[in-house]
């Protein structure tokens, strides 16, 4: 990932280009943080999970929710789609979703460049607010499942690194298929990183 975004940096805009300098300035606490995030061994079952779970897959018939797509992450083969993971990849894929959600209309130029400041605030606040709820209420119902980590230091350092390697893979994502949206997962990983992201 990190090779891929130096290689790219000339062809990304100038903001953009900002949040690819803060990131690889930070690749040796990125992978320090990685290492520190691996867990030995986590006492809990893995599971068929969704795979490639996000608000796109989420479709609301009157007051029911319904999720689609079942087959997993299309880049990967169907033997890796077919392994047993931890039900935390869904949570930290969903977790990630609101990340998008909050700044798709900043992304989509649906705003006027003043605003843009205090709009990326409010959508920073909305994506922690909104996974910080969905991630109590999915606790809450799935606390006493199997397929979840017993002790609350193990689920937490479980769910960061899963995230952060959510965050990791969009990158590549959006490098290779939306250049101009790639500033979403970079400042995903500075958020994750405790470090503020330059705006714009």
């Amino acid at each position: 990932m990190l090779s891929s975004l130096e290689r790219e940096r000339s062809s990304l805009p100038a903001p953009t280009r900002d949040l690819v300098d803060h990131v690889l300035a930070r690749r040796h606490e990125l992978f320090e943080r990685i290492l520190r995030l691996l867990p030995d061994t986590v006492e809990a079952q893995k599971t068929r999970c969704h795979g490639d779970f996000h608000l796109g897959q989420v479709i609301v018939v009157q007051n029911d929710f319904f999720i689609i797509d079942f087959e997993g992450e299309p880049a990967r083969s169907l033997s890796e789609r077919r392994l047993k993971r931890s039900a935390l990849n869904d949570v930290a894929g969903m977790l990630r979703s609101f990340h998008y959600a909050a700044n798709h209309a900043i992304m989509a130029k649906h705003v006027r460049p003043e605003d843009l400041v205090y709009l990326e605030k409010w959508a920073e606040f909305w994506q922690m607010w909104v996974g910080a709820t969905y991630l109590k209420e999915y606790l809450k119902i799935a606390g006493p499942g199997q397929f979840l980590p017993r002790e609350d230091e193990e689920l937490e350092v479980l769910l960061a690194a899963l995230v952060l390697q959510k965050a990791v893979y969009e990158v590549g994502y959006e490098l290779n298929n939306r250049p101009a949206w790639v500033k979403l997962p970079l400042r995903g990983i500075l958020q994750i990183l405790g470090t503020p992201a330059p705006v714009g």
